[in-house]
């Protein structure tokens, strides 16, 4: 997805839950005007006290984060701007370190390499990966669907059938967005470029983060596909049910095959995995 939407999702959803934390809030004051409370109206007092300031402080933490990643995001993309305005990258730079995204106002990024694609280069791109994508979907779907019914028929009693279909259907539903997300990052237009900087993909200008505070670059891996090439970027990223990655396949126009050496020992510099 692209970066300023992630972004903006993030600043929605606290912006979302500020009058349910509101609303929390104001309903455990209010028991504060009951004399003579008994343990129950003790215990909803303090579960909406806790919730209403927990859904203020989620949601501040959200809108804070989603505005830190903005005002970044705006330096990363103004100092690629004048990297490219001075002079279009002519070698592969020495890797500096690995600054999070948030230091971008300080740090000046590496743009490792810049790819220009003709109209079918990139058609084959956006295909192979959305074919990709729809494989990667009906092996994500049925484990979610065989998994989610052996757990919900477990915990539930309730038939296996219905469990499984449920649970096929939210893997499915999981799956699609992954494909949409991804035909939308991958969109063509008269020009299709992508840079490959120290911290992000910009395809068309559309801003994916690779490694940044919670996003790591977990490997690059080169992959052939009948008679192309790619670089598999591996992501991961933590989640409340532990570590969760996702890749995403570059294809090498054949004028940068070269090029592709030296971009995997740039990256193998700043500590990533090639696989």
């Amino acid at each position: 997805m692209d970066q300023k939407n992630a972004n903006m999702i993030n600043m929605g959803i606290g912006c979302f839950f500020i009058p349910f934390g509101i609303f929390m809030l104001f309903m455990g004051i209010s028991f504060f005007t009951v004399a003579d409370r008994n343990s129950t109206e003790n215990a909803i007092m303090s579960l909406s006290l806790a919730a209403g300031i927990l859904m203020l402080f989620g949601a501040y933490q959200n809108i804070r984060r989603g505005l830190v990643k903005n005002k970044a995001l705006s330096s990363y993309e103004n100092e690629v701007k004048k990297q490219l305005n001075q002079s279009a990258p002519k070698a592969i730079p020495d890797p500096k370190g690995s600054p999070d995204l948030e230091d971008a106002e300080t740090y000046k990024p590496d743009i490792i390499a810049q790819w220009s694609y003709t109209t079918d280069e990139w058609a084959r791109m956006r295909k192979s990966e959305q074919k990709r994508r729809f494989k990667e979907g009906i092996w994500v779907s049925l484990l979610f669907g065989l998994l989610g019914g052996l757990l919900l028929y477990a915990s539930r009693e309730v038939a296996f059938g219905f469990a499984f279909v449920f649970s096929l259907a939210l893997g499915v539903l999981i799956s699609l967005i992954k494909v949409i997300m991804s035909n939308s990052l991958l969109t063509s237009n008269k020009t299709n470029t992508i840079l490959l900087t120290t911290n992000a993909l910009i395809i068309n200008g559309k801003f994916k983060v690779i490694q940044d505070d919670a996003i790591q670059l977990e490997y690059i891996k080169p992959v052939q596909k009948n008679q192309d090439n790619y670089l598999e970027f591996s992501l991961q990223w933590a989640t409340r049910n532990g570590i969760t990655n996702d890749q995403l396949q570059v294809l090498i126009p054949e004028q940068y095959k070269e090029d592709s050496a030296k971009v995997l020992a740039y990256y193998k510099a700043k500590g990533v995995t090639i696989k």
